[in-house]
């Protein structure tokens, strides 16, 4: 089997092939014997994926296999089917897969389930479950020149610091289960790469026809808002609240239900601008 092949070439043989790879420090391996999904699953990887030693490879990779006369991809882990279907549905699945792999393991980093963008040296953090429109208020903060972090996670270092975890936004239309992606430049949004305080926590979600009326979050309310989508709450319940409550220092917060995402976005830019503490002050 080749190994640390990102796509087949002429001096490459033939596969199998096996990529070894790590991000944010966590190992992870995935074999395939399509050149299909070698040549197309470099924009699904976990963001910070670079080639890890062959010592670090990870012990169940993940397979994605053709299947003869077919044009559809098996997706396998430990001999259990997770996708069967076509080759973006299954690279899909393969990219969701290894970010919640990385999420979960990742030390000492805690990685909070939400959208991310910047403003004005600040995070602007919107924790929330999958399908709650998190990535369409970003888009729409993008739009109005926000710099962007991610749609997925916030990264939280052991001082509380939010950093970038910037896969290409997935953009849902209507009822749709998987979005189309997009790049954030192709938005008109730069990408952020320093890890910065976080300013605001905003806990929205979708309802049509809602007018965006939120409310302030208590410190402690922020705190649960945060903890609530942390992906290692139960795996390392004190390292995790460790990071929360640092970070928690630094923010203000707001809830409530939201209708259009732009003039969502627009009212959480006004309210960044008017209330949360400039990034050189840190709360007692």
């Amino acid at each position: 089997m080749a190994r640390g092949t990102f796509k087949p070439t002429a001096s490459a043989p033939e596969g199998p092939w096996q990529l070894d790879l790590e991000s944010y420090g966590v190992p992870y391996s995935v074999a395939t014997d399509s050149r299909e999904c070698l040549r197309r699953w470099t924009r699904y990887l976990p963001p910070g994926s670079r080639l890890a030693p062959s010592s670090a490879a990870a012990s169940d990779a993940l397979q994605v296999r053709s299947q003869p006369g077919s044009h559809r991809l098996l997706l396998l882990r430990g001999g259990e089917t997770l996708k069967e279907g076509r080759p973006i549905d299954v690279l899909y699945a393969l990219g969701a897969a290894l970010r919640h792999q990385v999420a979960s393991s990742a030390e000492p980093w805690v990685f909070v389930h939400a959208g991310v963008v910047a403003w004005g040296g600040r995070a602007v953090v919107m924790p929330g479950k999958s399908y709650s429109g998190k990535t369409r208020l970003v888009a729409a903060l993008l739009r109005l020149g926000a710099t962007y972090y991610s749609d997925e996670f916030a990264v939280l270092d052991p001082e509380g610091s939010v950093h970038p975890f910037p896969k290409p936004l997935s953009l849902r239309r209507g009822t749709a289960r998987r979005g189309s992606l997009r790049t954030p430049e192709s938005l008109g949004a730069s990408v952020g790469a320093a890890p910065l305080p976080l300013g605001l926590v905003v806990q929205t979600a979708f309802l049509a026809d809602r007018v965006w009326q939120p409310r302030p979050l208590t410190r402690g309310e922020v705190i649960l808002a945060l903890v609530g989508h942390t992906v290692s709450a139960r795996s390392r319940p004190a390292q995790m609240l460790a990071s929360v409550v640092r970070s928690s220092a630094t923010a203000v917060g707001v809830a409530g239900v939201r209708g259009d995402a732009g003039e969502a976005a627009e009212a959480i830019l006004e309210l960044l601008e008017r209330q949360v503490p400039s990034p050189t002050r840190r709360a007692s």
